[in-house]
């Protein structure tokens, strides 16, 4: 039997070891490749508020997240599903940036778009204009803080939508996800 065909069981069980996702870092001279590293330097730049509406949107749609009042400040709870893993493999960590890029695009369509944004400003003047004569004038007071925070709010938005559509088409493309995962 050729040497180099054979591998012995303990070398085929550490392939996907915390070690060879390691190595597998180290050869890409790109740290941004790492998709991890690319979704934590693309939150890191947004503002607050998309980041923050961000990780509240993506973690309460995670199985094994379970959202509780004194959860004030869900995003470090975000970094920390996104970064740590016992398993600490390739195969994790692809399969976690493939989870995040769907939320993402699930959870803030309507904020990635000009349209989106019509939609909601016209949801929170309906609520407005609804509720002000029930006697919820603190529900009414709250859509109109909303709805004149809109111009600013939809900027903030709508540049955050191109810099994650530019995120999406190289570091989380499936091109670049099956080359970080075959690394090694």
């Amino acid at each position: 039997m050729p040497r180099h065909t054979y591998r012995p069981f303990k070398q085929r069980l550490n392939f996907h070891s915390g070690v060879a996702r390691r190595k597998a870092k180290s050869m890409i001279t790109d740290p941004a490749r790492d998709p991890i590293s690319a979704i934590v330097s693309w939150l890191d730049a947004q503002p607050p508020e998309v980041k923050d509406t961000i990780a509240i949107l993506v973690m309460m749609r995670l199985p094994e997240f379970e959202l509780f009042s004194h959860h004030l400040n869900i995003l470090p709870e975000l970094y920390k599903w996104l970064q740590e893993d016992e398993r600490d493999r390739l195969l994790v960590t692809t399969g976690k940036a493939v989870i995040f890029r769907a939320l993402v695009n699930f959870t803030c369509r309507r904020h990635f778009s000009k349209e989106g944004w019509d939609e909601m400003t016209g949801d929170n003047a309906w609520i407005k204009d609804q509720v002000a004569g029930e006697g919820q004038e603190d529900v009414a007071n709250m859509a109109a803080t909303l709805l004149q925070g809109v111009p600013f709010r939809k900027a903030l938005w709508l540049k955050a939508a191109r810099s994650w559509e530019q995120l999406c088409a190289n570091d989380l493309s499936d091109e670049a996800l099956a080359r970080f995962q075959h690394a090694v």
